[in-house]
């Protein structure tokens, strides 16, 4: 099974993500499988801790989001970092810098830890719901809490709602500072000369981004779209992410 990091692990050298070098079959030993999508899912991470292999290339190009840009109940050759890669060439190679229930804070971690670490020359950063928070309790484990949603988290459900009448009452603060922390992340990817392609999967948060995303010449990434359900029958299966690679790559020749 995928393990989580734990802050204690060597997370000055790792994004944050799974452990290096596993494979495993399933991703969760609560997984409902899909009847139209039955056969085994391959999950495998690299000695960086991420999914899907990254091999030394001319170019590099990076793709940072949630479950689905993991690709949470596909295989690896399934998912749309890996088919984008696969349209640009061999001289293109990839990191897939996608953390499950992941929310900005994490995914904008994960980039900055890649933009220090690699030479890239191009982020697609599919941003997930901005409400979705990086909680970390006493016992170290990262967790994710969306408000609202889950009614406990590390089995603590006084710090859970706790933390989400906080979160509820301050929402405007948390937006604001979101904002101010993906302007840094726009303002880094231009100084490094790093061609962005995002959107977020939320249509009036998209809306919200526009005018930063103008600001900083960041192009449109895409939807998800879907067409079909994956192995654990929650997220997007094969033949969405096969739309969703032609649609990124699309983008990414537009001239």
């Amino acid at each position: 099974m995928l393990n989580y990091l734990k802050y204690e692990d060597d997370c000055q050298k790792l994004p944050i993500g799974y452990k290096p070098n596993q494979v495993a079959t399933r991703c969760s030993r609560f997984e409902f499988v899909s009847p139209t999508y039955s056969k085994e899912v391959i999950y495998s991470t690299n000695e960086f801790g991420l999914r899907n292999n990254y091999n030394k290339a001319e170019k590099l190009i990076a793709f940072a989001g949630c479950s689905m840009t993991f690709g949470t109940g596909i295989s690896d050759n399934e998912t749309y970092p890996y088919l984008v890669a696969e349209k640009l060439g061999k001289s293109w190679s990839f990191l897939n810098l996608g953390f499950p229930g992941s929310g900005p804070d994490v995914q904008m971690a994960n980039i900055t830890w890649a933009i220090d670490n690699f030479q890239i020359d191009k982020l697609c950063w599919y941003m997930s719901d901005p409400h979705r928070q990086v909680v970390s309790p006493e016992t170290g484990v990262i967790d994710f809490y969306l408000p609202g949603g889950f009614e406990a988290f590390a089995g603590n459900t006084g710090l859970g709602k706790k933390f989400a009448k906080v979160q509820t009452l301050l929402e405007d603060t948390w937006w604001f500072k979101t904002m101010w922390s993906i302007r840094t992340v726009f303002s880094l990817c231009k100084a490094k000369n790093i061609e962005v392609f995002m959107s977020c999967w939320q249509d009036d948060i998209d809306e919200d981004l526009m005018s930063l995303k103008q600001e900083y010449g960041v192009k449109e990434l895409g939807k998800l779209p879907g067409l079909d359900r994956a192995r654990d029958n929650t997220h997007d299966g094969p033949i969405s992410n096969e739309a969703f690679a032609n649609i990124i790559y699309k983008n990414i020749r537009k001239k």
